[in-house]
């Protein structure tokens, strides 16, 4: 998988780094029990520091993406291990209330807006059929 940090970004590079292995899941880029590159070995690569990757590595444990093996480092876990249940559902509710606030305040109204996550939704789903 090839990850993206864009060092001009305003977004963290750790926030990048977990959206991009997120993205890889999600479009399929990644599979369950796929071996990621050790913290040291991604954090050369990419040119940035070992607790930038370190950090982000733990992010994704936390949130079920990530397992750590001893002998294996860091693996991409079964989808059953972040399955989205009530509790997901509710942070991303809160997450997305500034954005909705935002669509709304710029006139959309919530039909547009959810047509918006329908087809950034759409988009990705697109893009997992060639890996798949």
């Amino acid at each position: 998988m090839i990850i993206k940090i864009d060092m001009n970004s305003e977004t963290a590079l750790y926030e990048q780094l977990v959206n991009s292995v997120v993205w890889g899941i999600a479009t399929g880029r990644l599979k369950p029990g796929e071996k990621m590159p050790t913290v040291r070995k991604l954090a050369v690569d990419l040119g940035i520091n070992l607790h930038t990757v370190n950090k982000a590595y733990a992010i994704l444990k936390q949130k079920g993406y990530l397992s750590a093996h001893r002998n294996m480092g860091a693996v991409v876990n079964e989808a059953s291990a972040y399955t989205a249940d009530e509790a997901f559902k509710e942070s991303i509710k809160e997450w997305m209330k500034p954005f909705v606030a935002e669509c709304l305040a710029r006139g959309m109204d919530s039909d547009e807006t959810a047509s918006l996550v329908r087809e950034a939704a759409l988009e990705i789903k697109n893009e997992t059929e060639g890996f798949a």
